[in-house]
């Protein structure tokens, strides 16, 4: 995924490139409970976040495995602007490289997944950040990657304002986390990476947000080197098993593509919400 330029229909999914996997498919699960997908910077992955996806009729699914009881409907949320939420351990949650429609997240809260990571990218991803706060599934948000705008270190600063400025119009909370998407970095240098992901934290920092991010594959950085960019907080961890393997931890891990899942072109990433080891979890709107 880029995050200038949509992709094109049929192209891989940003993060999938270079990690093992193995794929789910909806034949697979047993009917029942109904089930089950994020949002950068300017322009963004295609269909990806920036094209909104026609609501479909919700294709039957099992319940997220470990995850909290399905609830039987789906609660609606109060009136009011948006919170800061602490997801505890263990909830269950998803990405993918689609905007999910108000039928979709209904079909995946009912299922048992608590939060989506949102993909900001174009304008779209707004109707899905809103569509989930309406039905009481929390929310946090990323921004993709584009291995051109690795090697510029002041592009960090650009994206990193970007992102921030359009979490903050969206009325996305103060203190919540936003994560970077660092994968297929080997367009740069280890030291290039370094000062561009410190410049990212930085404008996102400055403008009230905690500054995360995403591990994946291919990677430029070592494990160490990862664990010591500046300012940041939190990571998020590829279903890759050759992703490096961050000292501190994740606040959340992805864990398994699911196919097929409330009928959402491409499936959805399945993540899972975690304690690091300074104690901190994952933050979103709630």
């Amino acid at each position: 995924m880029s995050i200038d330029r949509p992709r094109t229909p049929g192209a891989p999914h940003r993060r999938r490139a270079g990690r093992l996997l193995r794929s789910v498919t909806a034949a697979a699960l047993a009917a029942g409970a109904v089930l089950l997908s994020p949002d950068v910077a300017a322009a963004a992955p295609a269909p990806a976040p920036a094209s909104p996806v026609a609501p479909v009729a919700a294709s039957p699914v099992a319940p997220a495995a470990a995850s909290p009881a399905a609830p039987a409907t789906v609660r609606a949320a109060a009136a009011g602007p948006a919170v800061r939420f602490v997801i505890g351990p263990g909830r269950r949650g998803f990405d993918s490289s689609h905007v999910e429609t108000p039928a979709q997240l209904a079909c995946l809260r009912n299922a048992g997944y608590a939060f989506t990571m949102i993909h900001v990218t174009g304008t779209a991803w707004r109707a899905e950040l809103a569509a989930a706060k309406a039905i009481t599934m929390h929310a946090v948000l990323y921004q993709g990657y584009d291995p051109s705008a690795w090697p510029t270190a002041t592009m960090g600063t650009e994206r990193g304002t970007i992102v921030a400025q359009k979490a903050r119009q969206a009325g996305y909370p103060a203190g919540a986390q936003i994560f970077l998407d660092l994968e297929d970095t080997t367009t740069a240098s280890a030291a290039t990476l370094r000062t561009w992901v410190a410049n990212w934290a930085r404008a996102v920092s400055v403008r009230g947000y905690v500054p995360a991010v995403y591990v994946g594959v291919p990677q430029r950085l070592t494990a160490a080197q990862i664990s010591a960019l500046p300012g940041v907080q939190v990571f998020w961890r590829s279903a890759s098993g050759s992703a490096p393997q961050v000292a501190r931890g994740y606040v959340v891990r992805q864990t398994a593509v699911l196919k097929g899942a409330c009928r959402i072109p491409g499936g959805i990433d399945t993540d899972v919400s975690g304690t690091d080891a300074a104690g901190h979890r994952l933050i979103g709107q709630g």
